[in-house]
């Protein structure tokens, strides 16, 4: 809402910018403008696609998922994903991000992210993630991992161990060459599907080991 007052002499003054409460809102409060403009809002589902530069400023924190999504090169740059991009209180379930040029995540770059439990990052510069970490986290509920078409070149199986729900890792399209199989004995009760499709990956001994659910594999 904005509010204008004229002066004496009819001129009209700066609209008043409204602060909004985003800890307090609902799908029906009003968006920050890069957002309302840019996205498309369904109850509290959000998608950016392309359209935004930066990072969406005032994604509210009812928001249950977010996807941002470029079709050109000359598309956003987040670069380095940290923190920072995230606040405490947040509802995000799921996060899509695509040709967004993502080129590092940092270990606790989702540490404010109690709820999610999607993450799909795809068609960007990622060399690494760190796994163990962010699905190791305190109260990470990550179940569903996909990093299609980035640039990683290895992948221990055995963080999916610190996740017992962990069911879909998604590395479509990478330069993985290291693929370390689950430990000897230990075994997952909830990986359904494992993608390693267009790789540098010769196919190693004892993959599957210990996948006791898994239903496809893609190599």
């Amino acid at each position: 809402m904005v509010s204008r007052t004229s002066n004496r002499s009819g001129a009209h003054e700066r609209p008043a910018r409204v602060a909004l409460d985003w800890a307090s809102s609902t799908p029906d409060t009003p968006l920050t403008p890069d957002l309302s403009a840019a996205c498309q809002q369904v109850g509290s589902r959000f998608e950016c696609i392309n359209t935004l530069l930066r990072w969406p400023q005032g994604l509210p924190l009812f928001a249950t998922k977010l996807t941002w999504r470029h079709d050109s090169d000359r598309g956003a740059r987040i670069g380095v994903l940290d923190s920072s991009f995230f606040r405490p209180g947040s509802q995000l379930t799921e996060l899509t991000l695509d040709s967004v040029s993502v080129t590092a995540v940092r270990k606790d770059a989702f540490k404010h992210l109690h709820h999610l439990k999607h993450i799909d990052i795809g068609s960007s510069s990622l060399r690494s993630f760190p796994f163990h970490a962010v699905v190791g986290a305190a109260q990470s509920n990550v179940d569903f991992l996909s990093f299609n078409s980035n640039l990683i070149t290895s992948v221990d199986l055995s963080f999916i161990l610190l996740q017992p729900s962990f069911r879909l890792l998604g590395l479509h399209v990478n330069r993985i060459t290291v693929f370390v199989p689950l430990p000897e004995g230990a075994e997952h009760a909830s990986l359904k599907t494992l993608n390693l499709r267009d790789n540098l990956l010769a196919t190693p001994e004892n993959m599957t080991r210990g996948l006791v659910a898994l239903d496809s594999i893609f190599l």
